[in-house]
């Protein structure tokens, strides 16, 4: 049996996997959720909190919560993309997760 705040970021991703919600985009306040699933406000914190943790969202303090992502508005030919990996550090010696987070 999943509790309240598993059962909101379940419906969150589906809305993220549908299309609702694009990367880069700014996620439904907390309040109005609160309103929503009908359940109290430390209930979307905790999901929001979940979901931060797992490197799905991220928050901007006194801004709110947005989708991690980056929008891709033009597609580039191989020929156009310069790949610096072979200058920069070892990945596998990097915190990626943490990188990406941010």
């Amino acid at each position: 049996m999943e509790t309240k705040y598993q059962e909101i970021m379940k419906e969150i991703l589906n809305r993220i996997s549908d299309g609702r919600f694009n990367p880069g985009d700014k996620l439904p306040s907390i309040r109005s959720l609160s309103d929503e699933f009908d359940c109290s406000l430390n209930t979307i914190v905790k999901a929001y909190s979940e979901m931060e943790k797992e490197h799905k969202i991220y928050s901007v303090p006194k801004s709110g919560y947005y989708l991690l992502g980056s929008r891709q508005t033009e597609s580039r030919s191989s020929e156009e993309i310069i790949d610096f990996s072979s200058a920069g550090p070892d990945r596998w010696n990097m915190p990626y997760r943490d990188y990406q987070h941010c």
